[in-house]
């Protein structure tokens, strides 16, 4: 009974953070540093949330 709740928890606790980790800060500092500094004031102002708009935003901001 524990096993099979084990291995089905483990593999989504790693998967979650992994990408949540490496996508908002990491990912656009290394990129773009001074278009992300201006645009990031911008973005969560206007979804009110820097967590998933602040990652949905971000094909379309450099695009605009």
């Amino acid at each position: 009974m524990r096993s099979s709740s084990g291995p089905p928890s483990s593999t989504s606790s790693p998967a979650t953070p992994y990408i949540v980790s490496a996508s908002p800060p990491p990912y656009r500092w290394s990129s773009p540093s001074p278009p992300l500094t201006m645009s990031l004031p911008s973005l969560p102002r206007t979804s009110s949330s820097p967590a998933c708009p602040y990652r949905a935003s971000s094909p379309p901001l450099p695009a605009r």
